[in-house]
């Protein structure tokens, strides 16, 4: 009776060894280098909206400028009259040149 008690507390105690270890195995395999990966991948997607913004924002600057003989002085001033939708997010704007770019 003592060897099969001691049996069955070796496999208890070897299985939870086995789900332990396989945790932490997982956890090393997607813990925080998965993050950064994820963190890169959301910074690349929000890098490629703005360069597709870029084109449209580009031509309110320049719809703006032929109607209005000047450059916005901002990217809100082309909203506010109605040449854009909305500012997004993640691009610059120079308003003395009129250069729309993807903000660093």
């Amino acid at each position: 009776m003592k060897k099969l008690f001691f049996l069955a507390v070796v496999v208890v105690v070897g299985w939870a060894l086995y789900r332990y270890m396989g945790a932490l195995h997982v956890e090393k395999a997607f813990g925080t280098d998965q993050f950064k990966q994820g963190e890169k991948a959301k910074l690349a997607a929000e890098r490629a909206v703005a360069k597709a913004d870029l084109g449209i924002l580009t031509e309110a600057v320049a719809k703006f400028r032929a109607a209005e003989n000047r450059f916005p002085s901002s990217l809100q001033e082309a909203v506010d009259k109605g040449y854009l939708d909305k500012v997004p997010s993640g691009v610059s704007y120079d308003p003395a040149t009129g250069e729309v770019k993807v903000a660093e």
